[in-house]
Protein backbone atom coordinates (compact mmCIF):
# COMPACT_ATOMS: atom_id res chain seq x y z
CA UNK A 1 0.00 0.00 0.00
CA UNK A 2 1.45 3.39 -0.93
CA UNK A 3 1.46 6.49 1.30
CA UNK A 4 -1.70 8.15 0.09
CA UNK A 5 -3.66 4.90 0.30
CA UNK A 6 -2.47 4.42 3.88
CA UNK A 7 -3.64 7.93 4.81
CA UNK A 8 -6.96 7.40 3.03
CA UNK A 9 -7.51 4.16 4.93
CA UNK A 10 -6.53 5.80 8.23
CA UNK A 11 -8.88 8.76 7.89
CA UNK A 12 -11.69 6.54 6.60
CA UNK A 13 -11.33 4.34 9.68
CA UNK A 14 -11.30 7.44 11.88
CA UNK A 15 -14.43 8.79 10.21
CA UNK A 16 -16.22 5.50 10.70
CA UNK A 17 -15.27 5.49 14.36
CA UNK A 18 -16.54 9.03 14.89
CA UNK A 19 -19.72 8.81 12.79
CA UNK A 20 -23.03 8.14 14.55
CA UNK A 21 -23.87 4.46 14.82
CA UNK A 22 -26.10 3.61 11.89
CA UNK A 23 -28.08 0.58 10.94
CA UNK A 24 -31.34 -0.04 9.14
CA UNK A 25 -34.02 -0.34 11.84
CA UNK A 26 -37.74 -0.07 12.15
CA UNK A 27 -39.20 3.21 13.31
CA UNK A 28 -41.12 3.53 16.56
CA UNK A 29 -44.32 2.79 14.64
CA UNK A 30 -42.73 -0.38 13.23
CA UNK A 31 -42.02 0.92 9.72
CA UNK A 32 -39.05 2.78 8.20
CA UNK A 33 -40.50 5.69 6.17
CA UNK A 34 -38.16 5.68 3.13
CA UNK A 35 -38.03 3.07 0.40
CA UNK A 36 -35.18 3.12 -2.16
CA UNK A 37 -35.14 1.41 -5.55
CA UNK A 38 -31.95 -0.43 -4.52
CA UNK A 39 -30.13 -0.83 -1.20
CA UNK A 40 -26.49 -0.22 -2.20
CA UNK A 41 -24.19 1.05 -4.99
CA UNK A 42 -21.50 -0.89 -6.82
CA UNK A 43 -19.66 1.37 -9.26
CA UNK A 44 -17.63 -1.62 -10.46
CA UNK A 45 -14.29 -0.91 -12.15
CA UNK A 46 -13.51 2.81 -12.35
CA UNK A 47 -10.37 4.86 -13.08
CA UNK A 48 -8.95 7.41 -10.68
CA UNK A 49 -8.04 9.58 -13.68
CA UNK A 50 -11.69 9.82 -14.76
CA UNK A 51 -12.62 11.75 -11.63
CA UNK A 52 -15.91 11.83 -9.75
CA UNK A 53 -18.58 9.24 -10.43
CA UNK A 54 -22.19 9.46 -9.29
CA UNK A 55 -25.33 7.39 -8.90
CA UNK A 56 -28.91 8.59 -8.40
CA UNK A 57 -31.35 6.54 -6.36
CA UNK A 58 -35.10 6.90 -6.66
CA UNK A 59 -36.98 6.71 -3.39
CA UNK A 60 -40.34 7.53 -1.86
CA UNK A 61 -41.95 8.16 1.50
CA UNK A 62 -44.01 5.06 2.25
CA UNK A 63 -45.36 6.31 5.58
CA UNK A 64 -48.67 8.06 6.12
CA UNK A 65 -47.15 11.42 7.16
CA UNK A 66 -44.69 13.88 5.61
CA UNK A 67 -41.13 13.26 6.83
CA UNK A 68 -37.88 15.20 6.41
CA UNK A 69 -34.31 13.96 5.94
CA UNK A 70 -32.51 15.51 8.90
CA UNK A 71 -28.94 14.89 7.79
CA UNK A 72 -26.70 12.40 5.97
CA UNK A 73 -23.32 11.07 7.13
CA UNK A 74 -20.59 9.50 5.02
CA UNK A 75 -17.57 7.54 6.19
CA UNK A 76 -15.15 9.61 4.08
CA UNK A 77 -14.94 13.13 2.70
CA UNK A 78 -14.55 11.60 -0.76
CA UNK A 79 -18.27 10.76 -0.68
CA UNK A 80 -20.92 13.49 -0.85
CA UNK A 81 -24.66 13.48 -1.41
CA UNK A 82 -27.50 15.57 -2.78
CA UNK A 83 -31.08 15.10 -1.56
CA UNK A 84 -34.30 17.05 -1.03
CA UNK A 85 -34.46 19.02 2.20
CA UNK A 86 -38.15 19.89 2.05
CA UNK A 87 -40.78 17.64 3.69
CA UNK A 88 -41.28 14.41 1.69
CA UNK A 89 -44.92 13.89 0.76
CA UNK A 90 -46.23 10.30 1.16
CA UNK A 91 -46.28 8.37 -2.11
CA UNK A 92 -44.24 10.90 -4.13
CA UNK A 93 -40.96 9.90 -5.86
CA UNK A 94 -37.70 11.71 -5.08
CA UNK A 95 -34.03 11.50 -6.07
CA UNK A 96 -31.04 10.89 -3.83
CA UNK A 97 -27.64 11.29 -5.56
CA UNK A 98 -24.30 9.99 -4.28
CA UNK A 99 -20.98 11.36 -5.58
CA UNK A 100 -17.70 9.48 -5.11
CA UNK A 101 -14.26 10.99 -5.76
CA UNK A 102 -11.69 8.18 -6.30
CA UNK A 103 -8.68 10.50 -5.97
CA UNK A 104 -5.84 8.93 -3.95
CA UNK A 105 -7.56 5.54 -3.72
CA UNK A 106 -6.63 2.20 -5.20
CA UNK A 107 -8.22 -1.24 -5.45
CA UNK A 108 -11.41 -2.22 -3.64
CA UNK A 109 -12.92 0.63 -1.64
CA UNK A 110 -16.01 0.68 0.53
CA UNK A 111 -17.86 3.69 1.91
CA UNK A 112 -20.88 3.91 4.21
CA UNK A 113 -23.76 6.39 3.92
CA UNK A 114 -26.16 6.95 6.80
CA UNK A 115 -29.53 8.66 6.23
CA UNK A 116 -31.17 10.20 9.30
CA UNK A 117 -34.85 11.18 9.31
CA UNK A 118 -36.34 13.62 11.81
CA UNK A 119 -38.25 11.84 14.55
CA UNK A 120 -36.47 8.50 14.05
CA UNK A 121 -33.80 7.40 16.49
CA UNK A 122 -31.67 5.39 14.10
CA UNK A 123 -30.89 5.65 10.41
CA UNK A 124 -30.82 3.79 7.13
CA UNK A 125 -27.41 2.53 6.07
CA UNK A 126 -26.26 2.23 2.45
CA UNK A 127 -22.93 0.93 1.17
CA UNK A 128 -20.87 2.23 -1.74
CA UNK A 129 -18.38 -0.08 -3.44
CA UNK A 130 -15.86 0.48 -6.25
CA UNK A 131 -12.72 -1.05 -7.67
CA UNK A 132 -10.34 1.81 -8.47
CA UNK A 133 -7.51 1.69 -10.98
CA UNK A 134 -5.00 4.36 -9.87
CA UNK A 135 -3.82 7.03 -12.28
CA UNK A 136 -0.26 6.61 -13.53
CA UNK A 137 2.19 8.81 -11.64
CA UNK A 138 4.50 10.90 -13.80
CA UNK A 139 7.69 12.75 -12.97
CA UNK A 140 5.85 15.96 -12.11
CA UNK A 141 3.56 14.16 -9.69
CA UNK A 142 6.46 12.34 -8.03
CA UNK A 143 8.62 15.49 -7.90
CA UNK A 144 6.18 18.40 -7.57
CA UNK A 145 8.61 21.08 -6.32
CA UNK A 146 10.51 23.05 -8.99
CA UNK A 147 13.95 24.09 -7.71
CA UNK A 148 15.45 25.73 -10.79
CA UNK A 149 14.65 25.51 -14.49
CA UNK A 150 13.46 21.94 -15.07
CA UNK A 151 15.14 20.56 -11.95
CA UNK A 152 12.55 19.20 -9.55
CA UNK A 153 12.40 17.42 -6.20
CA UNK A 154 9.79 15.60 -4.14
CA UNK A 155 10.21 17.78 -1.04
CA UNK A 156 12.12 20.99 -0.37
CA UNK A 157 11.92 21.15 3.44
CA UNK A 158 14.36 18.83 5.18
CA UNK A 159 14.20 18.61 8.98
CA UNK A 160 17.08 16.86 10.73
CA UNK A 161 15.51 16.93 14.17
CA UNK A 162 17.86 16.99 17.18
CA UNK A 163 21.63 17.15 16.55
CA UNK A 164 23.96 16.75 19.53
CA UNK A 165 27.22 18.58 20.20
CA UNK A 166 30.14 16.73 18.61
CA UNK A 167 27.92 14.77 16.22
CA UNK A 168 27.17 14.87 12.50
CA UNK A 169 24.13 13.83 10.49
CA UNK A 170 23.34 13.40 6.80
CA UNK A 171 20.11 13.51 4.83
CA UNK A 172 19.55 13.37 1.11
CA UNK A 173 16.96 14.34 -1.45
CA UNK A 174 16.45 13.18 -5.01
CA UNK A 175 16.58 15.81 -7.74
CA UNK A 176 15.50 15.09 -11.30
CA UNK A 177 16.07 16.87 -14.61
CA UNK A 178 12.67 16.97 -16.26
CA UNK A 179 13.98 18.03 -19.67
CA UNK A 180 15.53 16.54 -22.79
CA UNK A 181 18.91 18.23 -22.37
CA UNK A 182 21.76 18.18 -19.87
CA UNK A 183 21.97 20.96 -17.28
CA UNK A 184 24.84 22.33 -15.18
CA UNK A 185 24.10 22.47 -11.45
CA UNK A 186 25.44 24.36 -8.48
CA UNK A 187 24.22 24.47 -4.88
CA UNK A 188 24.77 27.61 -2.81
CA UNK A 189 24.12 27.95 0.91
CA UNK A 190 22.73 31.46 1.35
CA UNK A 191 23.15 31.65 5.13
CA UNK A 192 26.53 32.17 6.80
CA UNK A 193 26.62 28.78 8.44
CA UNK A 194 29.74 26.90 9.43
CA UNK A 195 28.10 23.57 10.21
CA UNK A 196 26.18 22.74 7.00
CA UNK A 197 27.73 21.37 3.82
CA UNK A 198 26.17 20.21 0.54
CA UNK A 199 27.21 17.65 -2.05
CA UNK A 200 25.47 18.40 -5.34
CA UNK A 201 26.11 16.84 -8.77
CA UNK A 202 27.66 19.34 -11.18
CA UNK A 203 25.81 17.93 -14.19
CA UNK A 204 22.44 16.28 -14.54
CA UNK A 205 21.63 14.49 -17.78
CA UNK A 206 18.33 14.63 -19.63
CA UNK A 207 15.57 12.93 -17.56
CA UNK A 208 18.21 11.87 -15.06
CA UNK A 209 17.79 11.64 -11.29
CA UNK A 210 20.57 12.04 -8.72
CA UNK A 211 20.88 12.59 -4.98
CA UNK A 212 21.89 15.80 -3.29
CA UNK A 213 23.40 15.24 0.17
CA UNK A 214 23.17 17.64 3.13
CA UNK A 215 25.48 17.22 6.14
CA UNK A 216 25.41 18.97 9.49
CA UNK A 217 28.64 18.82 11.53
CA UNK A 218 28.24 20.19 15.04
CA UNK A 219 31.53 20.63 16.96
CA UNK A 220 31.72 19.58 20.61
CA UNK A 221 32.03 23.25 21.61
CA UNK A 222 29.24 24.38 19.29
CA UNK A 223 26.15 26.44 19.88
CA UNK A 224 22.61 25.59 20.93
CA UNK A 225 19.25 26.30 19.38
CA UNK A 226 17.47 26.08 16.06
CA UNK A 227 19.53 26.25 12.87
CA UNK A 228 17.64 27.05 9.66
CA UNK A 229 19.55 27.34 6.38
CA UNK A 230 18.55 27.88 2.76
CA UNK A 231 20.26 26.05 -0.10
CA UNK A 232 19.60 27.46 -3.58
CA UNK A 233 20.00 25.42 -6.75
CA UNK A 234 21.40 27.07 -9.88
CA UNK A 235 20.59 25.45 -13.25
CA UNK A 236 22.86 26.62 -16.08
CA UNK A 237 23.84 29.62 -13.96
CA UNK A 238 20.28 30.74 -13.17
CA UNK A 239 19.12 30.60 -9.56
CA UNK A 240 15.78 28.96 -8.94
CA UNK A 241 12.84 30.56 -7.16
CA UNK A 242 12.47 27.95 -4.39
CA UNK A 243 15.34 26.83 -2.11
CA UNK A 244 15.85 23.75 -0.01
CA UNK A 245 15.12 24.74 3.61
CA UNK A 246 17.33 22.73 5.95
CA UNK A 247 16.74 22.77 9.71
CA UNK A 248 18.03 21.16 12.87
CA UNK A 249 17.88 21.71 16.64
CA UNK A 250 21.31 21.82 18.30
CA UNK A 251 21.35 20.21 21.76
CA UNK A 252 23.56 18.58 24.35
CA UNK A 253 24.90 15.09 23.75
CA UNK A 254 22.63 12.77 25.70
CA UNK A 255 24.29 9.54 24.55
CA UNK A 256 25.60 8.60 27.99
CA UNK A 257 23.12 10.41 30.19
CA UNK A 258 22.53 8.59 33.47
CA UNK A 259 19.52 8.20 35.71
CA UNK A 260 20.19 11.49 37.50
CA UNK A 261 18.86 14.08 35.10
CA UNK A 262 16.85 17.30 35.00
CA UNK A 263 13.15 17.39 34.09
CA UNK A 264 11.65 20.60 32.73
CA UNK A 265 8.04 21.63 33.27
CA UNK A 266 6.42 24.90 32.20
CA UNK A 267 3.24 26.36 33.67
CA UNK A 268 1.36 27.29 31.58
CA UNK A 269 2.53 26.21 28.13
CA UNK A 270 -0.25 28.14 26.39
CA UNK A 271 -1.83 31.51 27.15
CA UNK A 272 -4.51 33.55 25.39
CA UNK A 273 -4.32 37.29 26.08
CA UNK A 274 -7.73 37.79 24.52
CA UNK A 275 -8.44 41.24 23.08
CA UNK A 276 -5.71 43.85 23.55
CA UNK A 277 -5.28 47.37 22.17
CA UNK A 278 -2.93 47.81 19.21
CA UNK A 279 0.47 49.12 20.31
CA UNK A 280 0.21 47.59 23.76
CA UNK A 281 2.84 45.16 25.05
CA UNK A 282 1.03 42.19 26.61
CA UNK A 283 2.90 40.41 29.42
CA UNK A 284 2.51 37.08 31.17
CA UNK A 285 4.54 35.24 33.83
CA UNK A 286 5.46 31.58 33.33
CA UNK A 287 6.92 29.20 35.89
CA UNK A 288 9.95 27.21 34.75
CA UNK A 289 10.32 24.23 37.11
CA UNK A 290 12.90 21.49 37.46
CA UNK A 291 11.26 18.26 38.60
CA UNK A 292 14.43 16.24 38.11
CA UNK A 293 17.49 15.40 40.21
CA UNK A 294 20.16 17.36 38.32
CA UNK A 295 20.51 21.05 37.49
CA UNK A 296 18.35 22.24 34.60
CA UNK A 297 20.31 24.56 32.31
CA UNK A 298 18.61 26.93 29.88
CA UNK A 299 20.78 26.58 26.77
CA UNK A 300 18.94 28.93 24.40
CA UNK A 301 15.76 31.04 24.33
CA UNK A 302 14.17 31.72 20.93
CA UNK A 303 11.31 34.06 20.08
CA UNK A 304 8.90 34.77 17.30
CA UNK A 305 8.95 38.32 15.95
CA UNK A 306 7.81 40.95 18.44
CA UNK A 307 8.22 38.69 21.49
CA UNK A 308 10.87 38.80 24.26
CA UNK A 309 11.41 37.58 27.82
CA UNK A 310 13.69 38.16 30.79
CA UNK A 311 14.97 34.56 30.81
CA UNK A 312 18.62 34.35 29.76
CA UNK A 313 20.65 31.45 28.33
CA UNK A 314 22.85 29.89 31.00
CA UNK A 315 20.19 30.20 33.72
CA UNK A 316 20.38 27.19 36.05
CA UNK A 317 17.39 25.82 37.95
CA UNK A 318 18.23 23.59 40.91
CA UNK A 319 16.43 20.25 41.43
CA UNK A 320 12.98 20.95 42.84
CA UNK A 321 13.39 24.67 42.17
CA UNK A 322 11.78 27.11 39.78
CA UNK A 323 12.28 30.48 38.13
CA UNK A 324 9.72 32.97 36.87
CA UNK A 325 9.94 34.05 33.26
CA UNK A 326 8.05 37.14 32.10
CA UNK A 327 7.15 37.04 28.41
CA UNK A 328 6.19 40.20 26.55
CA UNK A 329 4.64 40.33 23.08
CA UNK A 330 3.70 43.35 21.01
CA UNK A 331 0.07 43.69 19.96
CA UNK A 332 -0.12 44.56 16.28
CA UNK A 333 -2.52 44.66 13.37
CA UNK A 334 -6.02 45.94 12.82
CA UNK A 335 -9.06 45.38 15.02
CA UNK A 336 -10.21 41.76 15.04
CA UNK A 337 -6.89 40.44 13.77
CA UNK A 338 -5.60 37.39 15.67
CA UNK A 339 -1.93 36.55 16.04
CA UNK A 340 0.13 33.73 17.50
CA UNK A 341 3.50 34.20 19.18
CA UNK A 342 5.92 31.65 20.58
CA UNK A 343 8.91 31.15 22.86
CA UNK A 344 11.17 28.13 22.45
CA UNK A 345 13.36 26.89 25.29
CA UNK A 346 16.37 24.68 24.55
CA UNK A 347 17.55 22.94 27.73
CA UNK A 348 19.61 19.99 28.94
CA UNK A 349 16.47 17.95 29.65
CA UNK A 350 17.24 14.74 27.70
CA UNK A 351 13.60 13.67 27.40
CA UNK A 352 12.52 16.76 25.51
CA UNK A 353 15.32 19.27 24.92
CA UNK A 354 13.12 21.76 23.07
CA UNK A 355 9.88 23.03 24.57
CA UNK A 356 7.49 25.61 23.15
CA UNK A 357 5.26 28.21 24.80
CA UNK A 358 2.47 29.54 22.60
CA UNK A 359 0.65 32.84 22.98
CA UNK A 360 -2.50 34.09 21.28
CA UNK A 361 -3.70 37.67 21.14
CA UNK A 362 -6.45 39.52 19.26
CA UNK A 363 -6.14 43.20 18.41
CA UNK A 364 -9.00 45.23 19.90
Amino acid sequence: MNGHNFLTTFFTTLALALAPACQTVLADNGKWPLQFDQPDIDFGDINEADGIVSHTFVFSNISDEPVTIDFVTTSCGCTTTSYPTEPLVPGQMYEFTVFFNPARTEGKVYRDIGIFVKGYKECQNMELEANVTPAPIGVRQMYPHVLAGNVRTSFSNIAFGYLALGHSMQKSAVIVNDSDREVRLKAVISTRTDILSVECPTMLGANQAESIIFTFNQPADGRYGTEIDSVWIYADGVRGSVPFVISTILTDDFTNVGDIRPALSIDPTYYDFGQQKAGKVAKKEFQIRNNGEADLIIRAVEYSEGTTSDLRPGTAVRPGGSVTMTVATAVRGIAGQKATASVNLITNDPIRPRREIRLNVETK
